[in-house]
Parts: structure tokens; sequence; C-alpha cells
């Protein structure tokens, strides 16, 4: 049963070209359905569109318009043909802390009623204040497996030590218990970069946002640290470094 909780998880890189480097941090997310967050079914400390201790703001996903999670979900599937997802949709987010964070990349995944993965939106954000989403899914609409491969071309700029080029190999197993997701950059054939978030789901309890508190504290900032702690790696180890390009043109772009 797809329901709203936390996951505990890890999350890791591994480049594989020019200057092999990988890492994996240990990092918490909200998974949480858009019933919840509409209804409000979140522990003391957690609110949505409100300023707390931990908080998810509408207005910092999407593409500023004033639209909610909702009807935004329900225009993208009258665009693409996806009435097949009209179970819950979960959304899988590091909340803001004390009203600061960063989310490199979250997810909005969408299930049909027999809770079968139909599509994820993927919502990716760079340091330099854009972002952009990745619609995966068959290009007959129909369920995602385990070990489906879903693929999208690359069109957005992330790492500045990684061309705008190839494309992106999408796994998605999201179930009640757990979250294993993996995107591949592939390029003239060959795995450039794995990442991964992979971890264990739980439900939210009245102590959940003080566990976070005492495990993962300043995670917006541990995050924004550790992007650049990396980065700085890389440019001792003279990886050929990318200028940033504009941004592209659609804020979309769809695999199917």
């Amino acid at each position: 049963m797809v329901t709203g909780g936390l996951l505990y998880a890890q999350t890791g890189h591994y480049r594989a070209h020019q200057s092999r480097y990988g890492f994996r941090h240990k990092v918490y997310y909200a998974c949480l359905t858009l019933d919840d967050l509409e209804n409000r079914k979140l522990p003391r400390l957690f609110s949505f569109n409100r300023f707390n201790l931990l908080s998810i703001y509408e207005k910092d996903y999407g593409f500023g318009d004033v639209r909610g999670f909702k009807e935004r979900i329900a225009a993208l599937k009258a665009e693409y043909d996806l009435a097949v997802a009209d179970g819950k949709t979960l959304f899988i987010t590091v909340p803001k802390f004390l009203g600061f964070g960063f989310n490199p990349v979250s997810f909005f995944v969408l299930y049909d009623k027999e809770k079968n993965t139909r599509a994820v939106l993927a919502e990716v954000h760079n340091t330099f204040g854009e972002r952009h989403q990745y619609l995966c899914r068959h290009s007959d609409n129909r369920p995602i497996k385990p070990d489906d491969k879903i693929t999208a071309v690359k069109n957005f700029h992330v790492s500045p030590f990684f061309p705008i080029d190839g494309h992106y190999d999408f796994y998605f197993d999201v179930t009640a218990d757990k979250v294993d997701i993996r995107i591949n950059l592939i390029k003239d054939g060959e795995n450039r970069l794995t990442t991964f978030l992979r971890g264990k789901r739980e439900t939210f309890t009245a102590a959940t946002p003080y566990k976070i508190l005492i495990r993962y504290p300043f995670t917006g900032f541990y995050i924004l640290f550790l992007i650049h702690f990396h980065a700085m790696i890389l440019w001792f180890k003279k990886v050929t470094f990318f200028k940033k390009p504009p941004p592209p043109s659609r804020d979309l772009t769809d695999s199917g």
C-alpha cells in the first residue's frame, strides 16, 4: 500500500570517466502522498506551505506558476495521456530545515489504482537556481517494472564536470517498504556516471522531526556543502571543467 512517511537512505555517485571518483552519504527524504500534504497529515514541527522546523513549499517546485501540486499533476496527466495513472501520487523530497534547503532531485511517482508505477516526474535543481523536469514513462504508458530502463536525453546542466551530452537511463523500484532509484549517465555507449537513492521507508510518528534533528541536523546546509566539497576534489584532480550553457528552452523532457 502506498502511504506517506520518511525515507532513511543512502545516496551515491560513481564517476567512471576521465578521473574515477565515488562517494556515498546517508540522507533522509520525506515520502508523502499529495493527499497527505493536502490534508496536512504531518507530525508536529512539520508543515506544508508554512514555516516550521521542517517544511515543504509548493512554490519551490515546478516553474513559477501558481497552481498546486495536484493541479500540476492533473495537467501533466492530461497533456501526456496518463489517465492510467489514476491512483495516488507519491512525492519524494528533502524538506526545508528552518526555511533553508536544497534539493538536487525530487520525484513525483504516479501510480495507478493497482499501485503500479505508471510514470515518474524527476525534478532536477542545479546550484545556479535553475530546474528542469524529466518525465519518465514508457511510450505506451504501461507499468514501469523495477528492471525497466527508461531513457531520456540529457538536456539540463547539473555538474560543471560533464557537458550536456548523452542520455540518462532511469530505473525505479518504489514500494511501500523501500525506495531504489538509479540514474546512469550514458555517452557514446559508455556508462559515465552512476547515481542512486536507496533506502527503507518508515511511517511518521510524533517523534519523527526530533529524530531527524538528531540524526541529520542542518541537512539543507549539509547537502549544499557536500556538492561543493566533491566539486572541489574533482577540480583538484584537474577534471575537465565545462561552462554553464543557457538553460533549455523547454522546461520538461519527455522520455516517452
